[in-house]
Parts: C-alpha cells; sequence; structure tokens
C-alpha cells in the first residue's frame, strides 16, 4: 500500500485502548507516529503474554521515544484520562498541532469524572441491554469493541482536519467512547422513541425485527443463517424442500418467524446437520441467501479467503498472526486530483459524493461524510429502495417511506435522487452525476455494480480523478466474495 500519510507525524500520549488503535490507524497509513513510553500490556486483553501480544498488535509501526523533541507535530493524540488530555493539550499547543483529545466520557457531561470500561460503555450505551436470556441479565461481549470504535472515529476527524489548511486547522477535537459508541444502539433507540414502547429483550439469537438469525450446527461444524427479505426465506423453504413453511401466513414476515422462531429452529435444526458447513455456504451463495461459515478466532487466519485477501498478517518477534488494516487501497495511473478544503467548521464542504449505500454501511459512510460538510447525492430506485424504507418495492405506501425514522436517521444531511439502473437513460444520468463527483461509495454486493455497467472500471472512463469506496461484506474477491450479507451475517462470520 502506498503511504498516503508519509508527510504526517502523529504523537500519542496515553494508555488506552482507543488511543493506541487511533495511533496504529495512522501508522499503517504511512503516518510517522511517536509513542511516549510503553503500556502496562500484560493487564490488557486476556492479560499477561496475551495482554503483551496484544499490545504489540496496536503498536505496530509506532516509534517509541522518552520524551518530546521534534521538530514538527500535526496531530496530538491524548487520552484516556485527565491527566493525559492536560499532557497533551500543553504540547499540541506548543506545536500548532491538532489536538485529538480521547475520553471514556463527554467532559462536560454528567459523567466527566467516571473511570470508563468497555462493560460500562456497553451498559451505558444500551448495547448489552438486548444480549441475553429473556428473563435473565443482559450479556457482557469480550473485546474492545467500544474503544476500537472510538478509535475508528478519531482517526476520521483527524484526518478531516488535516484537509484544513495548517492555521486555520482546529485546535481541539473530542471524542468520547460513549458517544461513538451511540451508533450502535442508534436504531432501537430510535424504534423505541417513535413507538413509545420499551425495548424489551427476547432472549439468545432474538433480534427484531429478523428471523432466522441464528447459527445451526452443519455436519462438521456450524453456519449463520439470516433471512430478512420474504425472497431470501421462500429460497430457503425451496432449498430445504419444504414448501409448507413458504406457504404458511404465519411465517410470511421476518418479525413474524421472530415470534415463531422455537417454530423455525425446529424446521431448520434437522436439516442442516445433513450438509457440510462450505456445502451449506455454497448452496447460499448460489441462491442468494446469507449463509455464512462460522469459524472459532483462532481459526480464521487459516480459512482460505481470508488468506488470499491478505486480512491476517504477522507481527511481533513470534510471528503471531493478527488483523491487518481494513483497507485495500490501489491507485491508477491518473491518479486523484488534489483537494483542500476551504472551511474549518465544515472540513468537506465541497466534496461532492454519489452514495448508493444500501441499509446501514454505506449509508452510515455517506452519513459521516455529510456530517462532516460533503455535498451527498444517494441514489436509489423505485424498483429497489433502501430496505430501511421496507423490504420490498410496494410492500410501504410512497407516503409513509418519506417518514421511516431509521432511513431518515442513516441518509441526514443528503440529497436523494430516483434512478432505474436496470434503464440506460437511468445509467445515463448517474453516469452524469458521477462525472462531477469526487467519490462515489456503494456497499453492493461484490460485482452488483458492475453487473449493471456501473463498476468501477466505468467509474474511471468517466472521471479519472474519482475515488471510489466499496464495502461488499466478504470484500471484492475471495471464495466467500459472493456471501449476501447483513450485519449479523458479518458477526457469524467473525469469531
Amino acid at each position: 500500500m502506498i503511504p498516503l500519510l508519509s508527510d504526517i507525524t502523529v504523537l500519542e500520549l496515553g494508555s488506552g485502548v482507543a488511543v493506541r488503535y487511533c495511533g496504529r490507524l495512522f501508522s499503517l497509513l504511512g503516518a510517522r507516529v511517536l509513542r511516549v513510553g510503553r503500556g502496562e500490556d500484560e493487564r490488557i486483553g486476556y492479560a499477561r503474554e496475551l495482554g503483551e501480544d496484544y499490545g504489540r498488535w496496536l503498536d505496530q509501526g509506532k516509534f517509541f521515544i522518552e520524551d518530546v523533541d521534534v521538530q514538527r507535530l500535526d496531530v496530538v493524540i491524548g487520552g484516556q484520562y485527565a491527566h493525559d488530555i492536560k499532557a497533551a493539550e500543553e504540547v499540541a499547543a506548543s506545536h500548532g498541532a491538532v489536538l485529538l483529545a480521547m475520553t471514556w466520557f463527554d467532559l462536560a457531561g454528567p459523567y466527566r469524572d467516571w473511570q470508563g470500561s468497555d462493560e460500562i460503555i456497553a451498559a451505558l450505551a444500551g448495547i448489552a441491554y438486548s444480549f441475553g436470556e429473556r428473563t435473565g441479565p443482559p450479556m457482557l461481549a469480550q473485546g474492545h469493541a467500544p474503544q476500537i470504535t472510538a478509535g475508528l472515529i478519531g482517526l476520521i476527524a483527524s484526518l478531516a482536519s488535516l484537509l484544513v489548511d495548517r492555521d486555520r486547522r482546529p485546535k481541539r477535537i473530542d471524542v468520547n467512547v460513549h458517544e461513538a459508541s451511540m451508533c450502535y444502539s442508534e436504531t432501537a433507540t430510535l424504534s423505541s422513541h417513535v413507538s413509545g414502547e420499551p425495548s424489551v429483550r427476547l432472549g439468545v439469537n432474538r433480534f427484531v425485527p429478523t428471523y432466522p438469525c441464528s447459527p445451526y450446527r452443519t455436519s462438521d461444524g456450524w453456519v449463520g443463517v439470516t433471512c430478512l427479505t420474504p425472497q431470501q426465506w421462500l429460497s430457503l423453504c425451496a432449498l430445504i424442500e419444504r414448501a409448507d413453511l413458504a406457504a404458511d401466513p404465519e411465517l410470511d414476515t421476518a418479525y413474524k418467524r421472530l415470534m415463531r422462531a422455537e417454530q423455525v429452529d425446529a424446521a431448520l435444526a434437522p436439516v442442516f446437520v445433513h450438509k457440510t458447513r462450505e456445502e451449506w455456504v455454497a448452496l447460499g451463495m448460489a441462491h442468494r441467501i446469507p449463509i455464512a461459515p462460522m469459524i472459532q478466532p483462532g481459526q480464521l487466519p487459516k480459512v482460505p479467503h481470508w488468506i488470499e485477501r491478505g486480512a491476517f498478517t504477522p507481527f511481533g518477534a513470534d510471528g503471531i498472526h493478527g488483523p491487518a488494516l481494513p483497507y485495500r487501497i490501489r491507485f491508477n495511473s491518473a491518479g486523484v486530483k488534489p483537494w483542500h478544503s476551504k472551511s474549518a467548521d465544515a472540513p468537506l464542504a465541497g466534496l461532492r459524493v454519489v452514495d448508493f449505500g444500501m441499509g446501514w454501511a454505506g449509508p452510515l459512510c455517506g452519513r459521516t461524510l455529510g456530517d462532516l460538510g460533503a455535498d451527498v447525492v444517494k441514489i436509489e430506485s423505485e424498483a429497489h429502495p433502501d430496505w430501511w424504507r421496507g423490504w420490498d418495492a410496494g410492500a410501504v405506501d410512497m407516503e409513509t417511506r418519506e417518514r421511516q425514522h431509521n432511513f431518515i436517521n442513516v441518509n441526514r444531511n443528503k440529497r436523494g435522487v430516483d434512478f432505474d439502473l436496470t434503464q440506460s437513460g437511468g445509467r445515463s444520468w448517474v453516469k452524469a452525476l458521477i462525472a462531477g463527483a469526487d467519490v462515489v461509495v456503494e456497499n453492493y454486493a461484490a460485482g452488483v455494480l458492475t453487473k449493471l455497467g456501473l463498476g468501477p472500471d466505468t467509474h474511471r472512463d468517466v472521471n479519472p480523478s474519482l475515488i471510489t469506496v466499496s464495502m461488499p461484506a466478504f470484500g471484492n474477491g475471495g471464495p466467500l466474495s459472493g456471501i449476501r450479507a447483513y450485519g449479523s451475517t458479518v458477526e457469524q462470520s467473525s469469531g
């Protein structure tokens, strides 16, 4: 990968995972990242030797220094506690650098003096509440997902600030783990607010409004199955030769199936044990049903798909493998035209984005760009609306579609346009938009836009300097790239 940030120097002050993961992303993107001191890594992760391994993964590519004696700094990452922020603030001010202040909670809020942890964040952000037995306590997930999320948000905000001329950059950016993690529960929060009904925990692997959304045992392991749309359910019923299930009006929507989850499991579980995991995954791809292999975490680096994609790389003296940078960045011969922000308040103002996003991942990317000031135009069609409006065309009337609260939430700060991409006229209008854009975002299944004549090669023909962001669930290329997927599918396959 070309070191995109080779002219950027970052100083890291703090021991939290959010701070160190943000620095790791900067480092792997080519920035020179300086870290003062080493953390007590035997106490993080699974502790002792494994904690030290985790610390080495967080610190990949960084330079360790004893004190701050450098000519130039662009960003100082400080946190996640008050004394770290104070030290970082002084260094950033003396070097004219952007201070990225990363804390557990908003420093002006009621929790500002609290000690944080990922478990506390999961509880306060409403993430933990949805997981667990219906009548028991919530389940707490392992790991540092809240801090990792905050580290990514910190990177995004910092990169946006660096697009502004140095003398006009913001002096300080505040990111806290609590608010960064609320994206995981915002749809449930909105639904509860709009309906006036409190959220309820339905049990393990029971999530509104989807079912099946569960693991099933195969002859040699496990697969994860998700059926959200009517067509996915009908295809699954046809695959297992259960026309009676397809014809049952009490199972014709995802929510109805959720309310009869035990009946669905009783029908599916005995069938899945008769084929291998690999066979079911292949059948899912052939019939466009989200079926994913469920692999234990330690086995993931040995999966052919992830080997081919280079998703795991060795680090440290022991050659342990860990996740690589989750981007694949390639340049064409034309390169990308220079672009500079004209606004410190909205650093992406003037950037034009064509957003093909559907569901959550793509629209959330477009929303983030829009929140930072970009002009985002969302592409839909009457035949294939964003599924936040409704699962199938015609299932929701036009007036109701425009008031779907989750659609509005994930697509704020965007303009919308309706084109039929299966027709030459619609494709022509889209190409005209792309010709005047800086960025295209899409999260369709791998190869869908290419089949429509609107893939990356077409983008480059129309606009050689365009940046295309493509994010199918399993990537463009590799044995599993054809899997149809939702967030549940990705979780099921990620160990």
